[in-house]
């Protein structure tokens, strides 16, 4: 059994050896790091808030380095992100007044979706993927904004969720 003294101590450790690995890999932590601090007794709406301000740090390190090396795609990433900014607080609302044991179910299926996606493995990369034109913008979009209202929703960062959308 766990003691109060020694929980602060396992979760320093825990969340930075977890946040470490992920961020290698180039993802947040958040969707490993919120169940674990909800078995540690920590309320769901403070873990998952905790989990996603921990991408932040762990990741903007990852994409300093990758936008000095001129690894980033802004325009393909800007196409994602504004609808997801936009759809997140919806989500995060929505959340709130949506019971608890049906958002750790919700939860619990986003985990296994990332299992599964990480169970897959990775695909080969193909030139050119990508739509062009005005289907191109309207998916990405339409992607965006499914991915910052789950986010908000479920209180994860969108990484875990568009990853195998732009891998596929």
């Amino acid at each position: 059994m766990i003691t109060a003294d020694l929980t602060p101590i396992i979760i320093t450790i825990l969340t930075w050896a977890i946040s470490a690995l992920f961020a290698i890999a180039g993802v947040g932590a958040a969707n490993t790091l919120i169940p674990i601090y909800y078995s540690l007794g920590i309320p769901f709406p403070v873990a998952a808030a905790s989990g996603l301000l921990l991408n932040v740090f762990s990741l903007s390190t990852a994409t300093i380095y990758n936008a000095n090396k001129k690894r980033i795609l802004w325009r393909l990433g800007t196409i994602f992100l504004i609808p997801a900014i936009v759809m997140a607080p919806i989500g995060a609302y929505i959340g709130i007044h949506t019971p608890r044991k049906i958002l750790l179910c919700a939860f619990a299926a986003f985990l296994a979706y990332t299992l599964y996606n990480l169970a897959k493995g990775r695909v080969k990369e193909r030139v050119g993927r990508f739509y062009m034109g005005l289907k191109g913008y309207a998916l990405g979009v339409f992607t965006g904004a499914i991915v910052g209202f789950l986010g908000g929703l479920l209180g994860v960062g969108g990484g875990m969720i568009i990853l195998p959308v732009l891998a596929s």
